[in-house]
């Protein structure tokens, strides 16, 4: 069999499998309600979108000309409102979209990692990302997770591509996907700055200081243009937007609970504690005198939540207030009821620690040497998905680290923990290991 057909069979396996499972699990898992949180704030937004074309809240009972969402999400979903038309037609399109936007990303999961994998390795790595309970599960929710995760991973693929290729147009697509994936969630917005070492170390060599230089230029125009281009537009249409600055000072503040708690009741201080309000509603300097003085007086919890718990409990397994899979609580989940899915749910669990682990210890791998000389595209892939994941970690170790926003990295670190388990069983140690194996060199072609 050769490569091309190779390639096809081990893609449309693939996008069998997800789809099936992700399908199988909307239509055998019941919500309390689809439109619950978050989810009824979205589709809210969406259906005026769709009806009155104003990008306003009214599930609360007054208009909200700033709600505190991002744009890309409601956007999504009220191109899809605006031809089904009906609430019961809307979510269940909105699902068997989401539902082929995932068994997607697992194949772009596959496509990434043949950049530095053979392909019975990079087929590994997409099917943890298929098998993987919380990206089967968020195709079920009216929320940002699939989509992002799409696009994120999405940037990534034509970043490497971009550099590999030193092409401008592809630099430029590349912050052109970039900057719609920080346009459904604007955590990513800064990425792009954290990449300008990358990219002048990985392509200094491959064309001129001149033309990297415009083609760096051109991705961070690209990357935030869309958030750049929405707020400006709302700032002067709709007046200043209050609720950027309180939300990153919401998400800080809460950060400043160990755990999460108190008084031992997880992730609500902000309901618990009663002098939070006033902490709410003073200015950072306040807040960060407050957070000093609680170091000062229990320096080993607050200093070990910091820098130990934060990072554990970003990248734990459990998603608060839930069964630990779902992002909402349900009635039946299939997860419990098919026995096959329950073992899915057992092994993932079990191995969710060691593919944490693993993926971080590329780096020292790389730091080492031990890789040896990796082709261009394997080396920019592996980096670029440990700034990614080192880049959320140190952003959620400054605000509040819940687990639900480590999963969108879930595509990235799987193809960084198969590349470590690769890596770690090979005998060839010698300065050139990965070129001296004909298939990582044939799947660095992008196969």
């Amino acid at each position: 069999m050769n490569s091309k057909l190779k390639t096809t069979a081990t893609i449309l396996l693939l996008l069998s499998l997800s789809f099936y499972l992700r399908w199988h699990y909307a239509t055998n898992t019941e919500l309390f309600t689809p439109f619950q949180g978050d989810a009824a704030e979205y589709s809210s937004i969406a259906m005026n979108l769709a009806t009155s074309h104003t990008f306003v809240q009214t599930n609360r009972g007054s208009d909200n000309f700033h709600p505190a969402r991002p744009p890309g999400y409601p956007f999504f979903l009220a191109a899809i409102y605006s031809i089904t038309g009906t609430i019961p037609s809307f979510y269940w399109t909105t699902v068997l979209i989401q539902c082929l936007i995932g068994s997607a990303t697992v194949i772009l999961t596959y496509v990434l990692a043949r950049f530095a994998l053979p392909r019975i390795w990079a087929f590994a790595a997409a099917l943890l990302a298929a098998l993987s309970p919380h990206l089967l599960s968020m195709s079920t929710h009216l929320l940002t997770e699939c989509l992002y995760t799409f696009l994120q991973l999405l940037a990534i693929i034509c970043t490497i591509a971009a550099c590999r290729k030193s092409s401008t147009r592809l630099f430029i697509l590349a912050g052109g996907v970039m900057g719609l994936a920080a346009f459904v969630r604007p955590t990513l917005a800064l990425f792009p700055l954290f990449c300008l070492p990358l990219f002048y170390l990985c392509g200094r060599n491959l064309i001129s200081v001149k033309k990297l230089r415009t083609a760096v230029i051109l991705f961070l125009v690209a990357s935030f243009c869309f958030l750049g281009g929405w707020g400006a537009w709302r700032h002067f249409s709709v007046g200043p937007d209050p609720t950027g600055n309180s939300q990153l000072k919401t998400a800080f503040l809460v950060g400043t609970y160990p755990n999460l708690t108190y008084e031992k009741l997880p992730g609500m201080p902000y309901r618990e504690d009663p002098e939070y309000e006033k902490l709410e509603k003073s200015g950072y300097p306040e807040i960060l005198s407050h957070t000093l003085k609680s170091i000062g007086r229990e320096p080993v919890r607050y200093l070990g939540w910091w820098f130990l718990g934060k990072p554990a409990m970003f990248w734990s397994w459990r998603v608060f207030f839930s069964d630990g899979v779902n992002l909402y609580l349900v009635y039946k989940s299939c997860f419990k009821t098919n026995p096959i899915m329950r073992a899915d749910n057992w092994l993932m669990l079990k191995l969710h620690p060691l593919l944490v682990i693993a993926a971080f210890l590329t780096l020292p791998f790389l730091i080492k040497g031990y890789f040896g000389k990796i082709p261009e595209p394997a080396a920019v892939a592996t980096l670029l998905c440990l700034l990614l994941l080192g880049y959320f970690t140190a952003m959620f170790i400054i605000l509040d680290p819940f687990p639900r926003y480590a999963l969108p990295m879930g595509p990235e670190m799987y193809f960084l923990a198969v590349l470590f388990f690769r890596n770690l069983t090979l005998r060839r140690y010698s300065g050139n290991s990965f070129h001296s194996d004909p298939e990582l060199v044939e799947g660095s072609k992008g196969n």
